[in-house]
């Protein structure tokens, strides 16, 4: 009678813990929603987990699992001890969190449990926090209530407390894209770091030593220094045991494990092997008294009673607990967007963080230490086959076993095996330092941020070592976008495509324009560098005429070819571009048009629009028009709103460059046909050099009816008055292409119909050609009639 009453006791809790976890949800999750909360999308809110598709014969696999929990365990006590807690505070830690985590984690293959960086941030707390009982943390006694009396075990809660309510307050204020902040680079530099801070911590277990902890700058030489200093007083059994046990995991890791998996898909557990045959050797022979080994001494049976943390203690830990937060959270994400992509299912970090700060603080009631996911872990059951929490489940029954009856059989293990099995652990993080090669390949920024997560960490502290690196990733995206990389474009072949003129070796460029992209957003520390680098831009162009110029003056002839180094390859193009001698005046011509392409513009603040009127200014004085071209909405509207179209009219925007190059050589014709006709010659049109044949030339397949008629009505228009209603047209062009790209082509060709209909002209449409991309102009015979 008495069970079935605490079962309905445990629903009746289990029902308001839902009804609670239901209206935190609501709030800091739906209304950043475009839904509402139906009643279909309630339940699985409250669920906060999606029903997944099991394996029964994979998950259900004993094992499997067996294999997987006792080595969890062995690893899970190790831990405990690098944080100064005793040994069975990390087998708790790898019972509760792992069952909260199955029923609101999202991930299927993330492995909650402890972790090396977080039991290493908690064993600097619990030292200095704790001194006199972080160097022995195993006297107590068989009772596990006694536990909480440790000073060591009540700071390791707190901090387990402290971090699920800051891991709870950035889950309601959705902070979860504080993650996006550390990237793969960072993290792999921090964890690198930080193993070395764990592989030094163990050292003096090792070698049977007894040194001082530090903290702060230089830590990890002055922990070398002594252990060196220190050597004289090995314990020779420790260091024998030791080199020994790691001599065995190593061997059994890296050369036998990988031969066993091609037959089998669990491996042989050797730290469970390592730890029966240390554990049983060392109570044959009494190592403890004989040899004066540290061995695990006393592991409480049965669970505490669940309290609550020291809370007096919170504001002492508080900055290690936000630290330690933001590391459990990116840790956590990094392993679950890792093996989500490999397994093809997504993960959401809004529902990492809410489990995350759920695990922590309900963990802190039962005397929980920081709970983290690790790679190493997830990485196993990867490889086994389970593809859901349902085997952490079975994995933490195991610990239910080893809490309630085993416990006792791993007192005589002698420490030195446990330490042997974190530094076997650690190879796999020493290894990331392989992927700096493969940065260097790929980005030297990247690597940077590398090796400063990586020396940050090694010459001070895994704290301090993480600020410095995130500090530094921040500056690096500032220095990015602030100093971004710029290009001038030109037009590569016969397409409307239009590159870095770096980059394509075949390319059609134009004396008097000039197109100019900056890749970044133009925000107000930029400004001034966007404008500085277009102006640059400008005058470099202009002194590479003069520069041409006199060359043609000094009597050269024939041909100048420009052979010059291939970064991309284009098959159906010729290898060199050449300049061909023209009119001396060709070469004396300065720039006339300044075209940026505004596609690299995400952003723009006032002061960005500010250096945009600044440039056309000075583009005024030099008689230079600007134009612009692939402008977003947003910035485009930003422009209105701050007044720039009182320097580039709305008539100077156009959506791609080429429409903007198109305008730049029509208007061209249109200015030289008036000049002729001002005075009294009559203008004739050469094929081989005009914009007709640029036309012709680029437009190929894509070509619009709107670009071939413009060309058209540009021929026809040999007096000034039409010259100019031409040019409106085109302007009219170009303000409609600005706020709505689509559709303008049948505006416009209906009013060139008009036109052309008042004028009565007889002259046939351009028509194209499907087969090879280019067309065919079928005119009339006084059409280019001089």
């Amino acid at each position: 009678m008495e069970c079935f009453e605490a079962l309905d006791s445990a629903c009746r809790m289990g029902f308001f813990v839902q009804e609670v976890l239901f209206h935190w949800r609501c709030y800091c999750g739906c209304y950043t929603r475009s839904y509402e909360c139906t009643p279909s999308s309630k339940a699985t809110e409250i669920r906060s987990t999606e029903f997944r598709e099991h394996n029964f014969d994979q998950e259900l696999n004993v094992y499997n699992n067996i294999h997987f929990g006792h080595s969890t365990s062995t690893k899970a006590m190790a831990y405990a001890d690098l944080a100064n807690v005793p040994p069975i505070i990390g087998l708790y830690t790898s019972f509760v969190p792992p069952l909260i985590y199955a029923i609101f984690g999202n991930s299927r293959h993330a492995s909650i449990g402890m972790f090396a960086v977080a039991s290493l941030m908690v064993g600097t707390v619990t030292a200095r926090l704790a001194p006199s009982q972080a160097t022995n943390a195993t006297v107590i006694e068989k009772n596990p209530n006694e536990l909480f009396n440790l000073k060591s075990v009540q700071v390791a809660v707190a901090v387990t407390f402290t971090s699920g309510i800051i891991l709870a307050i950035m889950s309601i204020l959705q902070l979860h894209f504080v993650a996006s902040y550390m990237s793969d680079q960072l993290v792999s530099g921090f964890t690198t770091g930080a193993a070395f801070h764990v592989a030094a911590s163990q050292l003096p277990k090792l070698f049977g030593l007894n040194i001082p902890s530090y903290d702060g700058l230089f830590k990890l030489f002055y922990i070398l220094r002594d252990v060196i200093l220190s050597l004289p007083n090995t314990n020779v059994p420790d260091l024998v045991t030791s080199i020994i046990c790691i001599v065995f995991l190593h061997i059994g890791k890296w050369y036998i494990n990988p031969f066993v998996r091609k037959r089998i898909i669990v491996p042989i557990p050797f730290e469970l092997v390592a730890v029966i045959i240390a554990t049983a050797v060392s109570y044959s022979f009494d190592f403890h008294n004989r040899f004066n080994m540290p061995i695990v001494s006393t592991i409480p049976t049965g669970f505490p009673p669940p309290r609550p943390p020291n809370l007096s203690l919170i504001p002492e830990v508080i900055v290690d607990s936000i630290v330690l937060s933001i590391v459990i959270f990116a840790v956590t994400i990094s392993v679950c967007k890792l093996f989500g992509q490999k397994h093809g299912y997504a993960t959401k970090g809004s529902q990492e963080l809410r489990a995350l700060a759920l695990l922590q603080i309900i963990g802190s009631f039962f005397t929980c230490h920081p709970a983290c996911s690790s790679i190493s872990r997830a990485a196993v059951i990867s490889q086994t086959g389970v593809n859901s929490q349902l085997g952490g489940v079975i994995t933490a029954s195991m610990m239910l076993i080893v809490i309630l009856w085993a416990g006792f059989l791993l007192e005589p293990l002698p420490k030195c095996i446990l330490a042997s099995v974190v530094v076997v652990a650690l190879q796999g993080m020493f290894l990331q330092v392989k992927k700096t090669r493969q940065l260097w390949v790929m980005s030297q920024i990247d690597l940077a941020i590398w090796i400063v997560a990586f020396l940050a960490t090694i010459l001070w502290d895994v704290v301090q070592g993480l600020a410095i690196a995130v500090a530094f990733a921040l500056i690096t995206v500032i220095f990015r976008t602030q100093w971004p990389k710029t290009a001038k474009l030109v037009q590569v072949g016969d397409t409307e495509i239009y590159r870095d003129t770096h980059r394509y070796q075949v390319h059609t460029s134009f004396s008097h324009i000039v197109i100019f992209r900056y890749d970044a957003p133009l925000l107000f520390f930029n400004s001034e560098n966007f404008k500085q680098r277009a102006l640059e831009a400008v005058e470099k162009q202009e002194d590479e005429l003069k520069t041409i110029a006199e060359s043609h003056s000094s009597g050269e002839t024939g041909d100048v070819f420009q052979p010059e180094k291939r970064r991309d390859r284009i098959y159906d193009l010729p290898h060199l571009h050449f300049v061909r001698r023209r009119d001396k005046k060709v070469f004396e011509r300065m720039v006339h048009y300044l075209i940026i392409d505004a596609s690299g513009f995400t952003h723009m603040d006032q002061m960005g629009v500010m250096s945009f009127k600044d440039l056309a200014e000075e583009m005024a004085k030099k008689r230079i028009e600007v134009l612009i071209t692939s402008c977003r909405a947003k910035v485009r509207q930003k422009c209105l709103q701050c007044g720039l179209f009182e320097f580039v009219p709305l008539s100077h925007f156009f959506p791609s460059i080429h429409d903007a190059v198109l305008f730049a050589l029509h208007k061209d014709e249109v200015e030289e046909a008036k000049k002729l006709a001002d005075r009294g010659v009559r203008p004739g049109y050469d094929r081989s050099s005009s914009s007709l044949t640029f036309i012709e030339r680029n437009s190929g397949r894509r070509a619009s009816l709107f670009q071939r008629n413009k060309v058209a009505a540009s021929l026809d228009r040999r007096e000034s008055d039409s010259s100019m209603g031409q040019t409106s047209q085109i302007e009219q062009r170009s303000s409609c292409g600005i706020f709505k790209d689509e559709g303008c082509d049948e505006m416009l060709e209906q009013r060139f119909d008009k036109d052309e209909a008042r004028r009565g002209s007889n002259n046939e449409a351009v028509k194209s050609d499907e087969n090879n991309g280019s067309f065919n102009e079928v005119v009339s015979n006084d059409r280019f009639k001089k």
